[in-house]
């Protein structure tokens, strides 16, 4: 396993858009914590500007997940990785294992970045983002939704081993059909539905239509994620490249 798992690291840190998107969902929390900050009024739990940073950090995280499978299946290089370790469960289980760990890493950077920047902000207001459970509960689940939003995207891209339909599929899930089935046919189900409950999952965002307690939402999410990645495990299996 520890070979695979330096194989996803080369093959992460030698393509450009991997780079890209973690970079840039970095830089979009601090932008967004900024702007935030500046427009809070105080009529919010300071820590709340937190979680509002997060909805394109979770997004890209998706698309980079979504690209860590898409992409082989796409230039051809999954045949040769398969023909190098044939047991195609262990490669998927590694490409897991790195998403979850490059994940982490980025939605840690990007917490404790727009934490800097909004409390720079504040400040300015002789206000502060206090260090208590809310905060705790915040970074944790910042942290755990950015890592399982990787491993969503890998059950994605391994169910439909094209990462433009990929992420189309994801797109249009996310801001339509979710808000349809919400809306049209049942809040108790959209509230359910994988998005609406990684929205939810945030302390502070979740509203009357959505999950709570946050860690209700974050477990609902995690399960998505799971199913997700067993369905492409099984398709990986059973086709060819």
């Amino acid at each position: 396993m520890i070979h695979l798992l330096r194989a996803e690291w080369i093959k992460f840190r030698s393509v450009r858009s991997t780079w890209v998107l973690t970079g840039l969902a970095v830089a979009l929390s601090l932008l967004i914590a900024g702007i935030a900050a500046s427009a809070d009024d105080g009529g919010q739990p300071a820590v709340e500007t937190l979680a509002v940073s997060s909805t394109f950090v979770f997004i890209l995280l998706l698309v980079l997940g979504i690209q860590f499978i898409g992409q082989e299946y796409r230039f051809g290089t999954i045949r040769a990785t398969f023909t190098a370790v044939p047991n195609r469960t262990r490669v998927l289980a590694a490409k897991t294992m790195f998403g979850v760990g490059i994940g982490a890493v980025t939605g840690l950077v990007a917490f404790v970045g727009s934490f800097a920047v909004a409390s720079i902000v504040f400040a300015g207001d002789d206000r502060s983002i206090p260090f208590d459970a809310r905060l705790a509960e915040t970074i944790t689940a910042y942290v755990v939704v950015a890592a399982v939003s990787v491993v969503l995207g890998i059950g994605v891209g391994a169910i439909t081993r094209n990462p433009a339909l990929g992420i189309a599929a994801v797109l249009i899930d996310m801001f339509v059909l979710e808000s349809l089935v919400t809306v049209f046919v049942s809040e108790d189900l959209g509230s359910v539905l994988p998005f609406n409950a990684s929205f939810a999952a945030l302390p502070g965002i979740g509203g009357d239509t959505l999950l709570s307690p946050w860690f209700v939402a974050l477990a609902v999410y995690a399960a998505w994620a799971v199913g997700l990645l067993l369905i492409g495990g099984l398709i990986v299996e059973r086709r060819d490249p």
